[in-house]
């Protein structure tokens, strides 16, 4: 079955402080209704924010693979309990802002689809030109995971979004998203990174 419901958006993040500062918790009433909106995934990665956020009566939480995927389990688990406790609905999203293919981006769209996010800010796709940095990994990506990438007219390989939408079939079926491993070969080793730097 196609997994077609993960929905791509466009847009800065401009949040550039902890999600749930400490004022939060006296709240005297300026936050206004503003406070059932979804906190920002800026939280330090920091385990307790999404209990704090529920606490204080956010609608759920935003997950971002940087900020540690056994987090963004661990609150998938949460809002389940609050959900089936409360009789509620509170809501998961996800966003990476930055996450480009192809390992990254198919890590966290693995990441996202186990965990249930059906609306992913995912914008980090946009910043290049596709698989363009990655010529010796191109091949490979739209041999295997056909469904999403597609080969751009000028030639490069790109995420392939249909009306706002990813097919995320061959993710699902791959080990942690990706399948087979691709060759990192051609990239500059740490140590010369390192040796690079240090000189």
């Amino acid at each position: 079955m196609a997994a077609r419901d993960r929905h791509l958006t466009g847009g800065p993040d401009r949040e550039s402080c902890y999600a749930l500062p400490d004022m939060v918790g006296h709240d005297d009433g300026h936050l206004g209704a503003r406070r059932h909106l979804l906190p920002p995934g800026r939280d330090g990665g920091r385990l307790r924010s999404a209990k704090r956020a529920l606490e204080h009566g956010y609608a759920g939480t935003s997950h971002k693979d940087c900020k540690g995927v056994f987090k963004g389990v661990m609150n998938v688990c949460l809002i389940a309990s609050r959900d089936a406790r409360e009789e509620g609905t509170h809501v998961i999203s996800a966003e990476d802002l930055t996450t480009v293919g192809p390992i990254e981006l198919q890590h966290d769209f693995a990441v996202t689809t186990t965990i249930g996010a059906d609306h992913v800010e995912r914008n980090g796709h946009h910043y290049l030109r596709g698989l363009s940095a990655f010529p010796e990994m191109q091949a490979t990506a739209l041999d295997h995971h056909g469904d999403l990438y597609w080969r751009h007219e000028d030639g490069f390989v790109t995420l392939a979004i249909d009306n706002g939408t990813v097919d995320l079939t061959s993710i699902v079926e791959a080990p942690y998203g990706v399948e087979p491993l691709y060759d990192t070969t051609q990239f500059t080793p740490l140590e010369d990174w390192v040796d690079e730097l240090e000189s």
